[in-house]
């Protein structure tokens, strides 16, 4: 997953243009000073000192033009610390301080990957942080519509969808493993119906039609092979699917029919 470049870079850009702009700006220099000695901290990876100091930074000066700097910064700091609730709370305050800061996309983008990066590894746990990782993005896809970090909310939403997935998943992979091939079926539906965006529905596809080849149900295993190949002809499993319907076809007068899912 990306770090936090993006917006650590608006950051140096608005310190060199409050630097250039001298006298023009109201800004004391030794806030100015602070702010730069902790962002060399923060480069430095020094991150529990540099985010004291951008509090102070913040607390000395509230109006100053790098105080959304200094806010986003220390959400950066509790976020490289994997303190992700602390960061998400940062987060949260600086979009409802700073809702015209041009930092504000990716805040919120940051917010959103606090909850993904501090829910279990584990999917067979609780993932109510995914959950509310999902709400962030696409509420954050509503409102910055032509945001140039949309390509990296998809990309955390489809990771979020993949965690949710994955305990189906795995269930239905163990039961086809032990070649209880129903109750197989029955996670994988479960995959396909809760979580369509999810990048694991074409291998979820392929693996129902091994569920039914598995059970001797060849008419409707090459249903779901067909199914994989018109929906994901470019997927990486797809040439396995044409695979086993040449080796399939042999074995049946004509194709049924049948609606995959009908014979679950």
């Amino acid at each position: 997953m990306r770090s936090c470049t993006w917006g650590i870079l608006l950051v140096v850009t608005v310190v060199l243009a409050v630097s250039c702009a001298g006298n023009k700006v109201s800004t004391p220099m030794p806030v100015m000073e602070k702010f730069r000695n902790a962002l060399e901290l923060y480069e430095e990876r020094k991150f529990e000192t540099a985010r004291m100091m951008f509090e102070s930074v913040i607390f000395d000066n509230p109006g100053s033009v790098v105080a959304d700097s200094a806010q986003y910064l220390v959400g950066a700091c509790y976020f490289e610390q994997h303190e992700y609730e602390l960061a998400a709370g940062e987060f949260q305050r600086f979009y409802v301080q700073y809702p015209t800061s041009p930092l504000v996309d990716d805040a919120e983008l940051m917010r959103a990957r606090c909850y993904l990066d501090g829910a279990p590894g584990n999917t067979g746990l609780d993932q109510d942080y995914t959950k509310t990782c999902i709400n962030i993005l696409q509420t954050f896809k509503d409102d910055h519509p032509t945001s140039e970090l949309l390509p990296a909310a998809d990309s955390l939403l489809s990771l979020c969808w993949e965690r949710l997935s994955k305990k189906d998943f795995d269930a239905g992979r163990l039961y086809q493993r032990l070649k209880v091939y129903r109750a197989a079926g029955v996670y994988y539906q479960l995959v396909l119906d809760q979580y369509p965006a999810s990048p694991l529905i074409p291998e979820t596809i392929y693996r129902m039609g091994e569920t039914y080849r598995g059970m001797g149900i060849y008419d409707t295993a090459v249903v779901w092979y067909e199914k994989l190949i018109y929906l994901y002809p470019e997927d990486p499993v797809t040439p396995r699917a044409r695979k086993r319907i040449a080796k399939l076809q042999p074995l049946l007068p004509e194709v049924s029919g049948e609606s995959p899912g009908d014979s679950l």
